[in-house]
């Protein structure tokens, strides 16, 4: 005892709360000690009690703790460990404060920890919970436990600032900084030892003596100030209780320029911390200032004069209606702009209607929204008149009367798919914010919007409105990116929403999805950007087709752009059948039938089909995505119209008949190159209209010919066997027997038709011509000559290496000028076969041409010699300006030599020799071998047919007069 005399010496005003010698032979008592205390015992050395570990024999953990509330002042301590070598398995700690008793758990306080691995030092350190995690050092001492076995006494002091200090017999081993922690519930012994080292640590004369608490030497602080008119006070707020007994008359004043004085009464609240400063009458809105001064905490600090500038908004303002909904024909839904006293039911009057009978879920506090019951049902698709009078604010502005009208459109039922639709989508406004969907509601009952939700491709679904929202059949709802800039872009729309959350719509390619709010799907468009046009909306055509269906979609041809809420510019119910827009043959067992619409499937059926000659398909395969009809034949494909009735469209509509021709792929028998334009006009200071260039194809054979695709031509390839290749546009449109198709060029923005007819007046008027425009300044046609190498697919339709020197001899200059075929199905290459356009216009695009043989008689059934016509006159006129040559021969394979003679038997002309097939004809100009021009007269033609060893096959002599016009 002794040893703590010391203490009558301080200056200090501490008080031991802790003073254990374990003189006593007890520690479990007076003071109590909690722990580990099976593991600690009494002992005495040199005569003197102390405390001693007694643990395990292996390594564990001990403690004892005992309540202690000093947060400042001093502890002490002795501590003795005998032949121990400090580490992190043999150590000691001492718990200065704690706030548990079970030191070996997430502890908040601090400790002195004597000994670490590889470091004889004391350190303080700071725990904030886990110990592995949370413990701050705060300072350490020099190497001061060097020996294995020693006695030291520790004291440690802490200021009521937080400034900490530990000494070992009078010499100071650290200082250090903190405040984090100032209450304690323990004080407490931590020693972990080893097998060898569990009896090896004792403790002896423990003393803890100061403050549980800091003296409080802060003046309490203005922490807040409000006005609140429902109080009808100024709320002030301070940063501690204060002194409620000594507050002066003058410790408020709140001052403006039309306000000003002390409060009427204060008012304080129980914790001593908030003041209401009661004014009877309302401040006005503007700013204040509020003087606080005079006021004490409990400890006697003062508080510093203080002025707040303190703004005051006050409303006098009454409620607002700012919705009103019916929710089913026997409840409303009210919403006011801020709570109000809206429970009492003779507040609300339905004019048309009946009682309001009851305010749902009243009487309560105020509130914004309100569900009115009435006493009867609502009529459906009715207009009725809500009167509310006598509701107030919360603090007493009561609204005037106020009448309001609704339509209530019936009591809702559950969506189904295609109740309610997209039917408009904005996806790429022109200006930001006017991104929209329309919906519409086709069924034939009321639906509630917020068990519908919406979303894009990527967002999750969202409700498209938080509260009951009824709309009726035939109703259009808008959803709106932003409700102010849509009514600002495009006027009024009746139903207008924005839900909370919008997810932009992407300009290359979205989703709009309705979903019930259980997952139902109800109507869902996946468009892209080729549906579209930016700045224009996507207008739905008819609500009774499929979304999904591509031709069911327009853009918005309405000068503002768009339709929101109202009918689409594009409105265009489907009323008429489906129509057939083409029927080619594909091979020699498929005819494709291609439709204007999507087809019902079910009415797509083989009887649906048939063949001129009553032949109907095996099978009749419906394809959706191309809007055609696949029909295969068991046998080969010679007719020449296919007969289509009975086929329905989505809607039902109904093709009763339908007979078109069978468009077959043209072969090398059935199309020609007829005419070709390569060295157009196109001086725009000639004063004629400029020409384009042109090629004439012309339909030889019996059939009509398909120029829906695969048809184009190529010139003459370069050094690398490459050739230019032009391919004419797919088309539905098959070319008639003896018909003629025109491919020409046109330049950018001009009227394909209007510039052709310009140059070649009424060629437009000729019935079954085909025109087939190629957008460009030509075709490539070279002015030296050229090749038009005709193809469909891999096969060789016709060719035709044309030369300027195939026009008339006369013809110095050829542009503006056509070579015009003078027989179809004469010699493609053979110059005889070509002549200058004899027409004044230059050329005969889409009409017969105007330089050709009159007659062309058939060829004779026995192996002779014909030739025609007699008397030929070739003056240039374009008509019968060559003879033909036809001949038959007994077999193909032949060499074929004609010479020519004139009355006297002189030769004048040899054509040939070339190879021929079983029949053939040659064209004789009327020129000699050295292209001179013959006289008229009479001249035969002796035909020479020889085989491939030599022999001779035929051989026959013709007649043939030349002839001129008189002069």
């Amino acid at each position: 005892m002794h040893r703590f005399l010391w203490l009558l010496l301080l200056p200090l005003p501490l008080q031991a709360q802790l003073l254990e010698t374990f003189n006593d032979g007890n520690f479990t008592e007076n003071p109590p000690w909690l722990g580990t205390t099976a593991y600690w015992t009494i002992d005495t050395l040199d005569g003197n009690p102390r405390l001693r570990t007694d643990g395990p024999p292996r390594s564990d953990t001990l403690f004892l703790a005992t309540p202690s509330t000093v947060s400042w002042g001093l502890w002490q301590f002795t501590v003795s460990y005998e032949q121990v070598n400090l580490s992190n398995f043999n150590g000691v700690r001492i718990y200065l404060m704690a706030d548990t008793a079970d030191l070996k758990g997430p502890v908040h306080g601090y400790f002195l920890q004597l000994g670490t691995n590889n470091s004889d030092e004391v350190r303080l350190y700071r725990q904030d919970g886990d110990l592995a995690t949370r413990r701050i050092l705060l300072g350490r001492s020099d190497p001061i436990l060097t020996e294995p076995t020693q006695t030291l006494t520790l004291k440690v002091l802490r200021t009521e600032t937080g400034h900490w200090s530990v000494s070992l017999e009078g010499r100071l081993l650290l200082e250090a900084r903190d405040a984090t922690y100032w209450q304690s519930r323990y004080f407490g012994l931590w020693v972990k030892h080893t097998a060898t080292t569990s009896r090896s640590y004792a403790f002896d004369d423990l003393l803890v003596a100061g403050e549980a608490e800091r003296p409080d030497r802060t003046p309490p602080e203005v922490t807040g100030a409000v006005y609140r008119q429902r109080l009808r006070a100024f709320l002030v707020d301070f940063s501690e209780p204060i002194d409620t007994t000594r507050t002066p008359s003058d410790a408020f004043y709140v001052e403006a320029s039309t306000f000003s004085g002390i409060p009427d009464n204060v008012r304080w609240d129980a914790s001593g911390q908030t003041a209401r400063l009661h004014y009877a009458r309302i401040p006005p809105s503007g700013s204040y200032r509020l003087y606080v001064r005079g006021l004490r905490d409990p400890a006697g600090n003062l508080l510093r004069d203080t002025v707040l500038a303190l703004p005051v908004v006050t409303d006098t303002l009454p409620p607002r209606l700012v919705d009103l909904y019916p929710i089913d024909s026997r409840k409303l839904g009210v919403r006011f702009d801020e709570p109000a006293t809206g429970c009492d039911p003779s507040a609300y009057r339905l004019l048309e209607g009946s009682a309001v009978r009851q305010v749902q879920d009243c009487p309560a506090p105020p509130r914004t929204d309100f569900t009115l019951l009435l006493a009867a049902p609502m009529t459906p698709q009715t207009t009725y008149t809500l009167r509310i009078e006598a509701v107030a604010d919360t603090v007493g502005n009561v609204m005037p009367a106020v009448a309001r009208t609704f339509t209530f459109p019936g009591d809702p039922e559950p969506a189904l798919p295609g109740d309610l639709i997209i039917n408009e989508v904005l996806y790429a406004p022109a200006q930001p914010g006017l991104e929209f969907v329309e919906l519409y509601n086709r069924s034939a009952h009321a639906l509630d919007l917020r068990e519908i939700h919406w979303h894009d491709a990527r967002s999750e679904p969202q409700p498209l409105t938080e509260r009951v929202f009824l709309i009726g059949p035939g109703a259009y709802v808008v959803l709106a990116e932003d409700t102010a800039a849509l009514r600002s872009a495009f006027g009024e729309v009746p139903v207008l929403l924005q839900p909370s959350a919008w997810s932009p719509l992407n300009n290359d390619g979205d989703a709009v999805v309705l979903k019930r709010s259980d997952g139902l799907r109800l109507d869902s468009l996946w468009y892209d950007a080729s549906m579209g046009q930016s700045g224009r909306s996507l207008e739905r055509r008819d609500p009774d087709l499929p979304t999904w269906l591509r031709a069911n979609w327009a853009v918005c041809v309405d000068s503002l752009g768009a339709t929101p809420g109202r009918r689409n510019s594009r409105y265009e119910p489907d009323l008429a059948p489906p129509a057939v827009r083409f029927v080619a043959v594909r091979d020699s067992f498929t005819v494709v039938v291609f439709f204007d619409e999507v087809l019902d499937p079910s009415s797509v059926q083989p009887e649906a089909f048939e063949l001129d000659d009553g032949t109907q398909p095996a099978a009749a395969t419906w394809v959706s995505d191309a809007q055609q009809v696949l029909l295969h034949f068991e046998r080969p494909l010679t007719q020449q119209r296919l007969v289509i009735h009975d086929l329905r469209d989505l809607k039902g509509n109904r093709l009763a008949l339908a007979v078109r021709p069978l468009a077959y792929p043209p072969g090398p028998d059935a199309l020609r190159i007829n005419e070709i334009l390569y060295a157009p006009l196109a001086d725009p200071y000639d004063g004629r209209p400029d020409q384009p260039e042109y090629i004439e194809l012309i339909n030889i054979s019996e059939r009509h010919l398909n120029l829906l695709e695969g048809l184009f031509w190529t010139d003459v390839p370069d050094e690398r066997g490459r050739a230019d290749t032009v391919w004419l546009p797919a088309r539905f449109q098959a070319l008639a027997p003896e018909s003629l198709a025109v491919v020409f060029n046109v330049p950018a923005g001009q009227d394909p038709l209007a510039f052709i007819e310009a140059a070649f007046p009424n060629v437009t008027h000729q019935p079954g011509t085909v025109w087939i425009p190629l957008s460009g300044a030509s075709l490539g046609l070279r002015n030296e000559g050229d090749l038009i190498h005709l193809q469909y697919g891999r096969h060789t339709i016709d060719s035709v290496y044309y030369d300027p020197s195939w026009h008339q001899a006369g013809v110095r200059d050829a542009t503006g000028l056509s070579l015009e075929r003078l027989l179809p199905e004469g010699p493609s290459n053979d110059p005889a076969n070509w002549t200058s356009s004899p027409d004044p216009s230059g050329g005969t695009p889409g009409r017969p041409n105007a330089a050709r043989l009159q007659t062309t008689p058939p060829l004779p059934e026995q192996p002779d010699l014909e030739v025609t016509p007699s008397p030929f006159s070739p003056d240039g006129d374009g008509i019968d300006d060559v003879a033909v040559i036809r001949f038959k021969l007994p077999t193909a394979g032949a060499l074929v030599r004609a010479r020519i003679f004139d009355s006297q038997g002189r030769p004048v002309r040899t054509l040939g020799p070339a190879n021929s097939g079983a029949q053939g004809l040659l064209f004789w100009d009327g020129r000699d071998d050295t292209g001179g021009v013959l006289p008229i007269g009479i001249y035969i033609v002796l035909l020479e047919a020889m085989d491939a060893r030599g022999g001779r096959l035929l051989a026959r002599r013709a007649p043939v007069v030349l002839a001129r016009p008189l002069r």
